[in-house]
Formats: C-alpha cells, structure tokens, sequence
C-alpha cells in the first residue's frame, strides 16, 4: 500500500509531518500535499467511503526524527495546516 501521512506542523517553510523511519521514504523524496473536503458517501450503503481532496503543494522530506516523525520543505504551494494528507509523488 502506498504510503499516506498527515501533517503535524507547519512553521513557515518547515512542515512536520507523521512519517519517520517506519515510512521506509528516503530524504529527498517528494511529497504532494493535499487539503480534504466534504465526506464522499456511497448513494447505495450510506457509508462513507473517502473525503474530496484537493492538492495544494508540494513538499520535500528533508530528514526524519524518530520512528514516526519527519521534517520536509516546502516546494511548492501554500496554506498548509495540520491534519492535510501527504501522499508520494506521482
């Protein structure tokens, strides 16, 4: 399964995502960065089956700091905040 991450933190063109070591991503790895919108629901069980998600930027993953933490830049795009998704670049 391809990996799929969160921001924790954004402080200027630093982002703090949950990554880190257990992510197996190298540094240098591009990440794009997605916001997330209304529930998308199946019209026939009712179930909500994923949320809209609309890029906004892009990231670099600078290094990581523990097993579940990691820094990355910011490359392109702005209005990151916490809890925004983080998928590998296509």
């Amino acid at each position: 399964m391809p990996f799929t991450g969160k921001v924790l933190l954004v402080d200027g063109k630093s982002v703090t995502i949950r990554a880190g070591t257990r992510s197996r991503l190298e540094p240098g790895t591009m990440l794009s960065v997605y916001s997330t919108g209304v529930d998308l629901v199946d019209p026939d069980t009712g179930r909500v089956i994923g949320k809209r998600e609309k890029l906004i930027g892009e990231i670099k993953l600078a290094e990581h700091q523990g097993e579940r933490i990691s820094e990355a830049e910011v490359s392109s795009g702005t209005g990151f905040k916490a809890g925004d998704v983080v998928k590998v670049k296509k």
